[in-house]
């Protein structure tokens, strides 16, 4: 009998998927990932929204022994370039794809035009939010119904 986390909308097969950013999208994320039994590893400046979307259940805390299949950036948009870029740099050794919730682009693309990882990096923007912020307003239903945006760049190794 096979793993029921393998295949399917239940964990959909995915390895870890670390969300760097646990304000509100990050730990709804983080939150609904979960939920769905996806491996979740958290990363956020702030100890204190670290620590809150851990209680919550959104995930865990990565440790750097933690190899993330996939890496979601949900920071501010002023900080989008220079995280993705450094989270490409950081997961070079084992490919992770890297995409973003931000409602800008043209920063973050600059940021990675010349990087020679920029291809496992493809745009997103979840058409979801609220007037709250921070991860004690996060919602595991925050993105149902909600369309997410894919936004692949030319060099993007899109499958």
């Amino acid at each position: 009998m096979s793993d029921p986390k393998a295949a399917g909308p239940s964990g959909a097969g995915l390895g870890p998927v670390e969300i760097i950013g646990v304000g509100l999208l990050g730990a709804s994320l983080g939150l609904t990932l979960s939920a769905a039994g996806v491996e979740v590893l958290l990363s956020d400046v702030n100890p204190h929204h670290l620590r809150t979307a851990t209680v919550l259940g959104a995930g865990r805390a990565r440790t750097a022994h933690d190899v993330p299949a996939m890496v979601v950036v949900a920071v501010p948009p002023d900080h989008l370039g220079e995280v993705i870029a450094d989270t490409l740099d950081a997961t070079a050794s084992h490919g992770a794809v890297v995409t973003d919730v931000g409602s800008v682009k043209a920063g973050p693309l600059a940021s990675v035009a010349g990087h020679p990882q920029r291809h496992r990096y493809v745009g997103g923007h979840p058409m979801a939010g609220s007037e709250r912020s921070g991860p004690l307003a996060a919602h595991p239903a925050l993105f149902e119904g909600r369309p997410w945006a894919i936004t692949p760049h030319l060099d993007a190794a899109v499958h």
